[in-house]
């Protein structure tokens, strides 16, 4: 052997010498290299059947029940990238390298749910989507996509991030995912939705620090079927929303949903799609979004041009943040509104766009107020508002406006300078605003605001509205009653033609029979499918009306 071996090596280098001696060169030998594919699974496959193992080899699979490449992937869940599966460059493999799937019941090899073959591209990044047929719900339903591998920036934006939407949840038609606001916000899917295991592409979305967004899914009739809020991405990464469900083992909670449905199970997943490929979803604790009405009548005269004690920050759980001056949100004025944005539309700045803040519903939940001026430099605390059990008021992904009045003054330091704004229920009232408005109507939500502490008490502070469009037709959201106390509020719709606007004046008064005295008037225009708080506030001697609409898109 070793001789053979030594007779082998001389012969080479025989050859080699004559090669030189002729002018020749050896040839040069290409090695392969070796390049990569990476895979990811999700199970959507309702939890009627077990978890699921996943094999797959470029051989024909044989489930042994040890040499799964994904063990126990439960229903709603996706793995994490295999990020190292070979794959023959495009010169060998024009149409990519063919492995062979197999599915089957976690540690049951013998009983097979699906049997795939995929083709991988040479750095591609690819997602196996897992289903039941809903045609025939004992038959699995699959199909593979491409992933985004590469960050990409928006050309209209650096601080972009990318998100595409999957409908992974039969039986309910086709599914319209918006961001923050369920009619006007930005659309990640297409207009008419996305039915059953289809796939939207990647929508740019602007993203910031300290910045989360909400998604609404919505169906054919503009009803809510799930929410995901305080979800925060980061800038130039790509990722997935899932809408699906287990039809197994909940009961019916949420009637736009008229199959069957339960928060944790039909709702909205968020997966990342790039290096990791795991679920991001976020929150796991409950989360609202809110605005703020400042309705609390300063201890010194209002004066727009001198804001110094006219202004209030807000902290909510703590949650300050720099672009705020330190607050939750940007400090209001008093009688003002604010929000993570806020936008006057006319001269003396009685109408606003107004956007929700989103927040942890924590508990407690404690907001405290200071006194300061809109740079934040001055902080004097004034009040503490605790909430033991908020999500009994708050309900979970919705918007709220927290309305802050009941008090004709807040001490400027004299005394004790302190208002506990938790002392009295009419101090700080939660009003629940909707977040579904359609596209044939205008919804008007009426506020009382009134300060009954300069107004004397009762029925002598209720606010009475009207509202009168250009016919001169006049809408009242309340016509056999004394009128709005303060934090009452009703909900009010006015028929309107798609795509259209009208102009409404707003009127209220102030007290019942001879105690009344004349409000305010205000002319806004309102758009069909545009939402709009309407509040009185102030005091019955000086009144005043405030108009947000908290619909209209982000600034």
């Amino acid at each position: 052997m070793k001789r053979s071996y030594f007779y082998s090596n001389a012969a080479i280098a025989l050859l080699a010498g004559m090669l030189a001696v002729n002018g020749c060169t050896s040839p040069t030998v290409g090695y392969q290299v070796q390049q990569f594919a990476s895979l990811r699974v999700m199970n959507f496959a309702p939890n009627c059947t077990p978890p699921v193992d996943v094999y797959w080899d470029t051989q024909p699979v044989k489930p042994i029940g040890n040499n799964a490449r994904l063990y126990n992937l439960p229903f709603g869940s996706a793995s994490v990238y295999t990020n190292s599966i070979a794959v023959s460059s495009v010169a060998v493999s024009p149409g990519g390298t063919t492995y062979h799937i197999v599915v089957t019941p976690t540690r049951i090899p013998n009983e097979t749910d699906l049997s795939v073959d995929v083709n991988l591209m040479p750095g591609g990044a690819y997602t196996l989507l897992i289903a039941l047929d809903p045609n025939n719900p004992a038959l699995f339903k699959d199909t593979l996509i491409a992933d985004e591998t590469v960050p990409q920036t928006n050309p209209f934006s650096t601080n972009a991030t990318f998100v595409r939407f999957m409908n992974l949840r039969s039986g309910v038609g086709p599914v319209t995912v918006h961001v923050n606001d369920p009619v006007t916000g930005d659309l990640i899917t297409p207009a008419g939705g996305e039915g059953f295991f289809q796939v939207s592409p990647y929508v740019p979305l602007n993203t910031a620090l300290d910045t989360s967004l909400a998604f609404i899914a919505t169906n054919a009739n503009n009803q809510v079927l799930a929410r995901l809020s305080f979800q925060t991405f980061s800038s130039g990464g790509y990722f997935t929303l899932v809408y699906g469900g287990d039809p197994c083992n909940t009961v019916a909670a949420n009637p736009a949903d008229t199959t069957i449905s339960a928060l944790d199970t039909f709702r909205l997943h968020a997966f990342d799609d790039n290096a990791a490929g795991n679920d991001v979803t976020n929150p796991i604790t409950y989360s609202y979004r809110y605005n703020i009405v400042n309705d609390i009548y300063p201890w010194v005269p209002f004066d727009p041009n001198n804001l110094q004690n006219n202004v209030l920050g807000f902290l909510l759980n703590g949650e300050g943040f720099p672009e705020h001056s330190g607050y939750s949100i940007n400090p209001i004025p008093a009688l003002k509104p604010g929000g993570a944005g806020t936008e006057p539309l006319n001269s003396d700045s009685s109408v606003y766009n107004v956007n929700y803040q989103s927040a942890v519903l924590a508990n407690p939940l404690d907001i405290k107020g200071f006194v300061t001026n809109p740079a934040g430099s001055i902080q004097k605390q004034v009040f503490d508002f605790s909430i033991t059990n908020p999500a009994t008021q708050i309900p979970q992904d919705k918007p709220v406006t927290l309305l802050f009045g009941g008090a004709d003054t807040i001490p400027n330091g004299s005394a004790t300078g302190y208002w506990n704004a938790g002392s009295g229920t009419s101090n700080t009232k939660i009003i629940p605003m909707p977040d579904v408005n359609y596209g044939d109507s205008v919804t008007l939500v009426v506020i009382g605001g009134i300060n009954q502490t300069r107004a004397a008490t009762s029925s002598k502070s209720y606010t009475s509205f009207w509202f009168q469009d250009a016919d001169g037709k006049i809408y009242q959201p309340l016509t056999n009653s004394q009128g709005f106390a303060l934090g009452r509020f009703v909900t009010l719709r006015i028929p309107i033609q798609p795509g259209s606007s009208m102009s409404l004046l707003a009127t209220d008064s102030i007290g019942v029979g001879t105690s009344r005295v004349p409000g305010s008037s205000l002319s806004f225009t309102a758009e069909a499918g545009g939402i709009y708080e309407v509040v009185s506030i102030g005091t019955k001697d000086a009144p005043r009306l405030l108009i947000l609409h908290v619909n209209a898109k982000n600034p």
